[in-house]
């Protein structure tokens, strides 16, 4: 019964929080929550399965840019760029998780290191398509459901990242 009370107390907070803390600091809200997800990913992979990986944030990366570049050059809503993100990032990763788990220990460490290096240096070297080191400008929120602004605040883009960290 206790669990019931914290849970509706933390459901209760975090629609509470953008209310209650200055601009700035939902900037550093919205980053805790984003380093929430990942830590949660990492967790799952370290925590349960004992894989200790230096490549992790590789499939991220490859996700965020994938997303950035279909919203630069082809125009498409943001929940179209996530789902088509998440299927070239899993088509990239699978194939690369396959090599990897077949090693352990030390081996698998530095082997995803490796990968993660190789990604690192394929995307700082096509420096005109992927911007290297200063990233993709000129990518804009995208509209909220039914044309509302809702994703160019700074609120709608907490709830947004606080509902894809609940759903995962």
């Amino acid at each position: 019964m206790r669990f019931w009370y914290l849970f509706g107390a933390a459901i209760f907070f975090s629609i509470l929080v953008p209310f209650m803390v200055p601009n700035y600091a939902m900037t550093i809200v919205v980053e805790a929550l984003i380093w929430g997800l990942f830590a949660m990913s990492l967790d799952l992979l370290v925590g349960y399965t004992r894989l200790y990986s230096f490549g992790h944030v590789a499939a991220y990366g490859l996700g965020a840019y994938s997303s950035a570049l279909l919203i630069l050059h082809f125009n498409m809503p943001l929940p179209v760029t996530i789902f088509l993100a998440t299927g070239v990032a899993t088509l990239i990763a699978v194939p690369i998780t396959w090599v990897c788990t077949r090693t352990h220990g030390v081996s698998f460490a530095m082997l995803t290191l490796a990968f993660a290096q190789l990604g690192f240096a394929i995307l700082y070297r096509f420096k005109e398509f992927t911007g290297g080191s200063n990233g993709l400008p000129g990518i804009t929120r995208p509209e909220g459901p039914f044309g509302l602004d809702f994703f160019q605040t700074k609120v709608g883009y907490y709830y947004m990242v606080l509902a894809i960290l609940v759903c995962s």
